[in-house]
């Protein structure tokens, strides 16, 4: 994969997901490396053009961060076959899109089509991309629904509260991707930022509803019932909610509120929790001098260090490095396996 950043040329090599940065100096060189944009670029006012962006993609995400030294007013097509939405950081009073005032309380929001978007000088902002067809996927058919039939009025209308919440995390998760590319090399933590990223999309979508319809109770056990089944000895790594309630026979909102009334957790909680017993497995077993706790980190999906290590000392009352400082456990064989 080549990318021209404007002042050189380099060479990424393909792998699950890229990081990087990118920079122009050039409306033109800016609209090239806007792929898979189809844009045109023109400046507004005075002041030399400077575009900016440190980005992560993966198999089915684009997310950056984006800035730019001097206004530009930029036209054309958003990409084929995704939903894209906007999430600013710091805006101006000439800033609109598709000729209207940014609005406060929501987030810009397409489909494959139009845009027209003026960017006032010294902007940022984060722009998410997904995959039609793996969103209608991995989201609730209501969540997924409600994204879609936001774009016919171009806003998805959110709290500024939890877009800032949503923009917070975007912003550590590309500074850590940044700084630890390697990170990327392991499927499950790929995986784990997608399941995340979509997990945050349903709870922020699920603000704007009241009440919904609660599925009865013999179908919310049974399908606990059979998604638990499932799990038992199945390793979780590469396990997404949408596959577990195709598994349990039940939608995703019925799997929910399956796991919410037994284990006040939701399934993905309950899939973190399982892939944090794992991990303290591996810490306590596994030799020192033959890995590291980032790598079994990232092994099991977690890739905000930071976090997965105050989470772990929550859980465990200790940290990552207090674990695998101890002397190495040899686990025994289980007795009474061979009655399951």
């Amino acid at each position: 994969m080549r990318i021209n950043n404007g002042d050189r040329e380099s060479t990424i090599p393909s792998c699950t997901a890229l990081t990087g940065n990118l920079a122009a100096h050039d409306p033109s060189v800016y609209e090239e490396m806007s792929a898979p944009w189809e844009l045109i670029a023109t400046p507004v006012g005075r002041g030399s053009f400077g575009h900016y962006k440190a980005y992560l993609i993966t198999p089915n995400v684009v997310a950056y961060q984006e800035s730019f030294d001097s206004a530009v007013r930029v036209r054309g097509l958003t990409p084929t076959g995704m939903l894209g939405f906007l999430i600013p950081l710091r805006t101006g009073r000439r800033t609109a899109y598709w000729n209207r005032p940014l609005h406060e309380k929501g987030l810009p929001i397409s489909m494959p089509g139009p845009v027209d978007a003026v960017i006032e000088a010294r902007q940022s902002h984060l722009i998410v991309l997904i995959n039609l067809a793996v969103l209608r996927q991995a989201l609730p058919d209501e969540t997924a629904s409600a994204l879609i039939s936001a774009t016919t009025q171009r806003l998805l209308p959110l709290p500024s509260k939890e877009t800032a919440v949503l923009g917070r995390w975007l912003l550590r998760t590309l500074d850590g991707v940044q700084q630890q590319p390697a990170m990327l090399h392991h499927p499950a933590v790929v995986r784990a930022f997608e399941e995340e990223l979509f997990h945050r999309l349903r709870d922020l979508v699920r603000t704007l509803k009241t009440g919904p319809h609660r599925p009865g109770v013999t179908q919310r056990r049974h399908g606990l019932k059979l998604a638990l089944e499932y799990l038992r000895d199945k390793d979780t790594i590469s396990l997404s909610v949408p596959e577990l309630s195709t598994i349990a026979g039940v939608s995703q909102r019925t799997l929910e509120y399956a796991f919410r009334e037994t284990f006040n957790l939701t399934p993905l909680g309950f899939l973190r929790l399982k892939r944090l017993h794992k991990t303290r497995r591996m810490l306590m077993t596994i030799p020192r001098d033959e890995t590291t706790i980032a790598d079994i980190a990232y092994q099991n999906g977690f890739y905000e260090l930071g976090r997965f290590a105050t989470t772990y000392k929550g859980l465990f009352g200790e940290l990552p490095s207090q674990t695998m400082a101890s002397p190495s456990v040899q686990i025994p064989c289980n007795p009474f396996m061979k009655f399951r």
